[in-house]
């Protein structure tokens, strides 16, 4: 489900707490 997925990168991105690496993370998807 989208909305599940959507909400399990949001959590990931919380918890590192950092935008850069979260893109890094998106982009190597």
């Amino acid at each position: 489900d989208t909305e599940i997925k959507a909400i399990t990168y949001h959590n990931l991105f919380v918890e590192k707490k950092d935008s850069l690496w979260s893109a890094r993370v998106l982009c190597d998807i």
